[in-house]
């Protein structure tokens, strides 16, 4: 038989579920009204009320309808409906009938004259019941009728927020691969409770015993904001079950800061040691990168990455991601360029493999995009490789700074923030004093008035690459031994996502010649992270296996790191964690500076690095080598 044009048509729109649903719910408001009158009047309804149904029905619909669609009760998981759901059909009924109200109190003398209030009430009670109950009955068959999941049997820890979602997703796409068993949670006051049909069977402390009397096969943590400790005590007790363990990730480490399955992954390094998630407000944020064109240097580096990572998520003009490492640049590309294509707008991602220091690429791709925002990550920042490549360390992390911030001015960039380092508080490296030289210099252009120039600095961050954590995963997984270099030694620490986090918020706050230091908490010994990395590492068994061995400091290398000199006084901005750095530097020295720093990449050009030190040393006077400890 020919299919004709509209034929096509009504095929089509009666598969439409938000069609279906919108013919069953007419039919339902027009049975809901009339049942309300047959109830008011005992069923028998009087002649004179049969103009008044039906003027009442075509009201309720013509209202109804939009108000259901507005709501976005047409949209959702026939299945999977729930509180949300539940909490816009009131909303929505709520708002409907007090329109009607309205209309009904205006028309009471014409249309609607005589109408019987009860009628009214009984109407909205009854739409609910019939409305909500067309939406969710085929969760109430599904649960009624639902076969027991032959997928793995696991337990969620945290019967939050997070908790909750992740019961839904599991629900919703795999639970044939998944059976939950229940919920822990330390939250006396939760004990035997259920969420949404799952009980919750005791603390944290009942793992063991709960896994073995359920046969439990993996265990998942969906505490966002849980401490370090928190985490390794939860740890401890699944690996005294011999159960696997996953964690949900932090907040701050998710793209579209939803929840699922697809994304649980094993405890890292960084969970057991790490402290509390940072909690910020992102609308300022948002407002700060909202519509801008936000370039990126070292793109493909830890804290660029990261950068990348979390900017992507906000509503930019345009993203430029610059790195001279293609591997590292180009797999970067590919994460980034995936996330932005689920939002729809992955022609808003450009990258360059580029080398900062060439002068008229980076000019081209100033000229061609007129970035808005500059975060400049890009720098050597190994400590002891720079003590031997002092040249190509001046001339990456002094003139290529010198020549972005001159780009940025010339072509009106209206923000450049500095990445900086502790090690930058009276420096024992040439890693540190040139990254000293960097905050200097940015500071000496804060009378400029073109560029809102502003400085970042914080401590170590937890997996960064070539930072202790991976070392000394490594030398664990090798068998040993640990090497650390001193008893003593401390060093501050923080996550990526956090210090990433930080970062932005400091430059949604900055004004020009602004210097942020990030609030790092208390400084670690690396003997103590050492300590519990080979714990971690050894699955709670005994760390005696895996020797600990004190080489000394190397080349470059501080004792103790320090955050900000003793003469920076620091003032806590609004209750977060960062500190504004309240000090001045007056014009005149300003212009000597730069004039200085000028010198310094002339003398780096000559390739004469006894000279280029002696004026590192007179630029920086805090600059000293440390002294060396022996054992």
């Amino acid at each position: 038989m020919k299919i004709t044009f509209w034929n096509k048509i009504l095929l089509n729109t009666v598969k439409n579920r938000v069609f279906l649903f919108i013919i069953s719910d007419i039919l339902l408001i027009s049975f809901s009204v009339w049942l309300a009158f047959f109830l008011r009047f005992d069923g028998n309804i009087p002649q004179k009320y049969l103009l008044l149904m039906r003027n009442f029905i075509l009201l309720t619909n013509l209202l109804t309808l939009p108000i259901f669609y507005y709501f976005r009760l047409y949209h959702f998981s026939w299945g999977f409906i729930g509180m949300s759901e539940l909490s816009r059909l009131i909303k929505a009924i709520t708002g409907d009938f007090i329109l009607i109200g309205t209309i009904l109190f205006f028309l009471r003398g014409q249309i609607f004259l005589g109408f019987p209030r009860s009628v009214f009430l009984i109407s909205a009670f009854l739409i609910f019941l019939t409305c909500g109950g067309i939406r969710f009955s085929k969760r109430a068959v599904n649960e009624f009728f639902k076969k027991p999941s032959s997928g793995k049997k696991i337990l969620i820890v945290g019967a939050g927020n997070a908790g909750e979602q992740l019961l839904r997703n599991i629900l919703s796409e795999a639970k044939d691969f998944y059976n939950l068993i229940g919920f822990i949670d330390d939250d006396l006051t939760k004990q035997g409770i259920f969420i949404h049909g799952f009980r919750i069977l005791g603390t944290t402390k009942n793992i063991p015993r709960i896994v073995k009397e359920f046969n439990i096969q993996r265990v998942i943590i969906a505490i966002p904001s849980a401490t370090g400790d928190d985490i390794a005590q939860i740890y401890k007790f699944c690996h005294q079950s011999k159960v696997s363990v996953s964690i949900v990730p932090r907040v701050s480490e998710l793209l579209d800061k939803r929840i699922s399955i697809s994304q649980i992954r094993k405890i890292q390094p960084e969970d057991i040691l790490g402290r509390k998630t940072v909690k910020l407000d992102t609308f300022e944020i948002n407002k700060y990168l909202e519509g801008k064109c936000v370039m990126i240097t070292g793109a493909a580096g830890s804290i660029g990455s990261e950068l990348s990572r979390q900017i992507a998520g906000y509503n930019i003009r345009e993203l430029l991601l610059i790195d001279k490492e293609e591997t590292a640049l180009y797999e970067l590309n590919n994460r980034i360029y995936k996330f932005m294509k689920e939002k729809g707008n992955s022609d808003r991602l450009s990258f360059y493999l580029n080398n900062i220091r060439n002068k008229e690429c980076m000019e081209r791709i100033f000229s061609e995009k007129k970035p808005d925002i500059i975060f400049h990550a890009a720098a050597y920042k190994h400590v002891s490789m720079l003590e031997k490549e002092v040249i190509e360390g001046v001339l990456n992390n002094i003139e290529a700074t010198v020549l972005l911030a001159e780009l940025a001015m010339k072509f009106k960039t209206k923000q450049f923030v500095y990445i900086s380092t502790d090690k930058a508080v009276n420096p024992t490296s040439v890693m540190g004093t040139t990254k000293r030289m960097g905050e200097l210099f940015i500071k000496s252009k804060n009378n400029q008035n073109i560029t809102n120039f502003i400085a970042v600095r914080f401590g170590n961050v937890f997996a960064s690459r070539g930072s202790v954590i991976p070392i000394f995963e490594r030398q664990i997984k090798e068998g040993g031994p640990v090497t650390v270099t001193h008893p003593k030694c401390l060093r501050y620490f923080m996550t990526i996502p956090e210090s990433v986090q930080l970062i932005l918020k400091a430059g949604s706050l900055g004004k020009n010649g602004n210097l942020y230091i990030l609030d790092m908490g208390n400084p670690l010994k690396l003997e103590e992270i050492a300590r519990k990395l080979i714990e971690f590492y050894s699955n709670g068994e005994t760390e005696e296996k895996i020797n600990i061995e004190y080489i000394g400091l190397r080349p470059g290398e501080k004792l103790v790191e320090e955050l900000h000199y003793k003469y920076e006084n620091l003032k806590r901005v609004n209750d977060s964690k960062l500190f504004l750095v309240v000090d001045e530097i007056d014009d005149r020295e300003s212009k000597k500076l730069v004039d200085e720093i000028e010198e310094l990449i002339k003398q780096a050009h000559l390739y004469d690095q006894d000279r280029v030190i002696k004026k590192l040393k007179e630029l920086v006077p805090e600059y000293k080598a440390p002294k060396m400890t022996d054992f």
